[in-house]
């Protein structure tokens, strides 16, 4: 709330026509209402049109729901542009829905343009969208690909998105492509991205000055790594205590990262980890990422492919036990734990690669029950 109200303060300063905010003005589709009365008292107060379209956050997978951006936008605080595109003066501003995964948008994509097709027709032309488009100077990974650059329709002269928290912009097509980056720090592993937002001034020939506008009260974290290799857990518990305390700050966020091997007969609930949060008095939160392994993780190849009948075991246990409440969906059920279960310990890839490899595996997996049941 800090840092948006600071974006707030310095937009009204700046005095532009319109603001575009391109997803995730929440980064949960439930914001509490002490949230949503505030957000909507600072966008109230700037007195312009404010201009959003859906992210990835701020919307849910169920349609029944919708997103927290419609009744913002009935209540005349926002413009959905999805729903309509802005214009003002010779310029229009044209938004697109998110579309969370690449085969979400395979699917309804072409179907959102035909219901709602863009059509540049100003001096200057404006896209707005939350996606994750695969330039390869953002060296995204493929699970977080959802668009390619020549799927984007062209006759834009600026493509404002949203959803890389890393700011960025370059030419594009006759204009530019623009990741404005986020405001606050949502993910300790993207602290030391820049916080801010653009100022983007058009002159009459449409030439286009950017200038980037920094934030900067977002939230401190204060973050410690350590190994913990060949401890036992009174001993991590002492050395993690410690580095806590050390670490310890007023309204700082604090998050220590426990890596290392234990020792044969060591296991990582034998650690008490409420102990070690325990120990900061100041900060505002303290988050313990636990990247401890057992010499059991450590696996070669062939032991990997014994530990498949592990898994066949699991499968079969799990369909017996989701068999009252899935019935005969039972099996599905199990076989996708089962499957999340791979992902998520999958060690070839980063932890937020997994979560985001395993959220969209989620959502594909319950829309393609949703479309069986429809059907």
């Amino acid at each position: 709330m800090n840092a948006f109200q600071e974006f707030i303060e310095k937009t009204k300063e700046l005095s532009p026509d319109f603001i575009v905010f391109a997803g995730d003005l929440f980064n949960d589709p439930h914001p509490s209402n002490v949230v949503l009365s505030s957000a909507i008292e600072s966008i109230d107060s700037l007195k312009l049109p404010f201009l959003v379209v859906p992210g990835s956050h701020d919307a849910v997978y169920s349609s029944s729901v919708g997103t927290v951006l419609d009744p913002l936008h009935k209540g005349g605080h926002i413009q959905y542009l999805p729903l309509k595109p802005f214009e003002f003066g010779e310029v229009y501003v044209y938004g697109m829905r998110n579309f969370r995964t690449r085969i979400e948008f395979e699917k309804f994509g072409k179907e959102f343009f035909r219901k709602h097709p863009p059509t540049p027709k100003g001096k200057y032309n404006i896209f707005v969208l939350h996606q994750g488009v695969d330039f390869s100077k953002l060296n995204l990974h493929p699970a977080e690909v959802e668009l390619y650059p020549g799927e984007l329709p062209k006759g834009f002269q600026y493509y404002a998105s949203g959803h890389f928290h890393m700011p960025a912009y370059f030419r594009f097509n006759q204009g530019f492509y623009a990741y404005s980056g986020s405001l606050e720090t949502t993910d300790y592993t993207q602290y030391e991205y820049e916080k801010g937002f653009y100022l983007v001034e058009v002159e009459s020939d449409g030439e286009t000055k950017i200038t980037r506008i920094p934030i900067t009260h977002y939230r401190k974290f204060n973050i410690v790594k350590e190994d913990f290799s060949g401890l036992d857990a009174k001993d991590i518990e002492e050395k993690a205590r410690k580095l806590v305390s050390e670490a310890d700050e007023q309204g700082c966020i604090l998050v220590l990262v426990m890596d290392g091997t234990l020792p044969r007969g060591v296991s990582r609930v034998d650690v008490n980890y409420e102990s070690i949060r325990r120990t900061a008095e100041k900060a505002l939160h303290v988050r313990l990422v636990n990247n401890l392994k057992t010499p059991e993780e450590t696996l070669t190849r062939i032991e990997l492919a014994e530990a498949e009948t592990i898994f066949a075991k699991a499968e079969r246990i799990l369909t017996k036990y989701y068999s009252e409440v899935f019935k005969e969906k039972a099996g599905k059920y199990a076989s996708f734990t089962i499957e999340l279960v791979k992902i998520l310990s999958d060690r070839s890839m980063k932890a937020k690669e997994r979560t985001v490899v395993a959220e969209k595996e989620i959502e594909n997996f319950y829309r393609v029950w949703k479309e069986r049941e429809d059907t």
